[in-house]
């Protein structure tokens, strides 16, 4: 674990335990610096993966402060540069997590899961839908696609557990290499609105992921979907750097 690792830890901890609140001013990077006996730049950068998550805000002139849309309980933070599962995020909330298969059954490939598994036409998958919760509110929507009958034995499996992705590396005897992940802006449609628990009348924004899980020899091997609600979800993204273009 690096320095800035461990003053990132430590001050997460702080956080969730509410050791700091939303009115308590954090300890400055000079005084951070002298109790962790590092150099202020481990510790720079340590808060800023807190800035850049939402965790914390720097007000000029005033200090550093925990944000209040983060002190918010119900609200996750999904940082795109440091992706983790969702089971993570619950336990760095200090919640308790609960997953519900709604379906794991065969059916024809819709055509976008037709593309992303470069499947023939009228092939046949498994849909596997959980609704994923939270200290036993719904908190997001989540559809995997395997292709059938590979994967023919996900049928008997129980997917009432946080991850489903150990299950298929099982399955698989191999290790999945990488993905390729699209994030599109939309709304709940009406179904996603009854699973989540909202007012069906109410338009509620929402973020849906789509992955492509790969094998190490680049070769699909599941698709993976996700819905998350924009009022309990915030995306959070940063770069090293700008550079504007030049005209």
């Amino acid at each position: 674990m690096t320095k800035h690792e461990q003053v990132y830890l430590w001050l997460k901890s702080m956080i969730e335990t509410n050791k700091f609140t939303e009115d308590t001013r954090l300890p400055t990077e000079e005084e951070l610096a002298k109790q962790f006996g590092m150099n202020r730049m481990n510790i720079r950068k340590a808060m800023s993966a807190l800035v850049d998550e939402g965790v914390i805000v720097r007000i000029r002139r005033k200090g550093t402060f925990l944000s209040n849309t983060y002190s918010k309980k119900e609200n996750f933070f999904y940082n795109l540069n440091r992706i983790v599962s969702f089971e993570s995020m619950i336990k760095e909330r200090h919640m308790k997590s609960s997953y519900r298969v709604c379906e794991n059954r065969v059916i024809e490939a819709p055509p976008q899961v037709l593309k992303e598994l470069v499947l023939p036409d009228n092939s046949m998958v498994i849909k596997i839908y959980r609704i994923v919760s939270a200290d036993g509110k719904p908190a997001f929507l989540e559809k995997s696609y395997f292709p059938y009958p590979e994967f023919k034995m996900l049928l008997d499996r129980d997917f009432n557990q946080p991850n489903i992705f150990s299950t298929v590396m099982e399955s698989l005897g191999t290790g999945l290499a990488c993905a390729s992940q699209v994030l599109i802006a939309g709304l709940l449609d009406s179904g996603e609105k009854i699973d989540l628990q909202y007012d069906r009348f109410t338009e509620i924004p929402c973020m849906r992921q789509q992955n492509i899980i790969c094998d190490e020899e680049q070769v699909p091997v599941f698709a993976f979907h996700a819905t998350f609600p924009g009022d309990r979800f915030r995306f959070v993204v940063s770069s090293d750097g700008y550079k504007p273009d030049m005209v």
